[in-house]
């Protein structure tokens, strides 16, 4: 299987390290991500500058490497048709992020866009993300995705978006397919001098159903959420005709 590998997080993150040394034991992986974190920037292009693109090998496993100096969704639309046009890749995995992405985050989440633009260019795509933590435990979140890779469809407009508990194996106690829950934030306007702010909110504690990825993460469950391209209300459409 052809992977394109890529993140936001930026090309010398340990997470896409331990995802290409990983998965290249099974796959052809090609790796084309920032060149640096690129944390919050949903799915956003550069339109308004140049985009540079340089050889950078990781030295992971993977058949071949680069860096963009733009976005994660500029990291995949470089992949896709110009670095490795000629390459017809089966998927595209974006991660290992350092943070997860669950509940309304998705909407900010550079791995998440990155994802999407895969899913809007016509491949199946995969998100994955950690939970916070000094220390990192790969291994759950890894052997779940080889496990897909080798028994799951995934349908082009869908993506997998996958989140995991930081922590070991032992401590792991299944996986969950779920919806997406809630995560929203207050004070989001926080002053750090005179006449500089920065965006940073306290998490509101939300009671969520228990078949939310914010539910079960909770619960040290590993969580699958299918996501679409399509955001069409169809009920309302349906109520309008």
């Amino acid at each position: 299987m052809n992977i394109l590998l890529t993140n936001d997080d930026g090309i010398k993150s340990e997470g896409i390290k331990i995802l290409a040394e990983k998965i290249s034991k099974y796959h052809d992986i090609y790796i084309c991500a920032p060149e640096k974190e690129n944390t919050g920037m949903s799915g956003a292009l550069t339109f308004s500058d140049s985009i540079k693109i340089k050889k950078f090998s990781l030295d992971c496993g993977e058949k071949d490497s680069y860096y963009v100096t733009g976005t994660p969704a500029d990291s995949v639309i470089m992949g896709l048709d110009h670095v490795y046009k000629n390459i017809k890749f089966d998927i595209v995995l974006s991660g290992i992020n350092d943070e997860p992405n669950i509940g309304d985050d998705i909407r900010y989440s550079g791995t998440v866009g990155a994802a999407f633009e895969a899913a809007f260019s016509g491949y199946p795509s995969i998100a994955l993300s950690l939970e916070y933590g000094n220390t990192k435990y790969y291994n759950s979140i890894i052997n779940i995705l080889i496990k897909i890779l080798n028994t799951k469809h995934i349908p082009k407009g869908t993506i997998l978006n996958i989140n995991s508990p930081n922590k070991p194996d032992y401590q792991i106690k299944g996986v969950k397919y779920v919806k997406l829950g809630r995560r929203r934030y207050s004070n989001r306007i926080r002053q750090k001098n005179k006449d500089e702010y920065i965006i940073y909110g306290d998490l509101i504690e939300e009671k969520n159903d228990s078949n939310t990825d914010n539910y079960y993460i909770q619960k040290d469950y590993i969580t699958i959420t299918p996501l679409k391209i399509d955001n069409t209300d169809y009920n309302f459409l349906k109520n309008n005709k």
